[in-house]
């Protein structure tokens, strides 16, 4: 009998190094579905720049977060 035990394909975002492809995909994927929430009639400038905030809001967290573990 084998046992299998599946681990994830991905990594803590901490860990992985973000390329600036990858940060703009998923800014890409959110303003996208800020703009499914919001209707056809939002503006896609402030979707794009929502979507941004909240994503680099992200990254900037997890930086502060790592300098105080780091400091700890």
């Amino acid at each position: 009998m084998e046992s299998t035990s599946e681990q994830p394909d991905y990594q803590p975002t901490s860990q992985t190094p973000q390329s600036s492809e990858d940060l703009r995909e998923q800014i890409s994927r959110r303003a996208y579905e800020i703009y499914l929430e919001r209707g056809e009639q939002s503006d896609a400038s402030q979707n794009w720049l929502d979507a941004e905030k909240e994503i680099m809001g992200e990254t900037v967290q997890l930086t502060s977060e790592q300098a105080l573990a780091a400091s700890a």
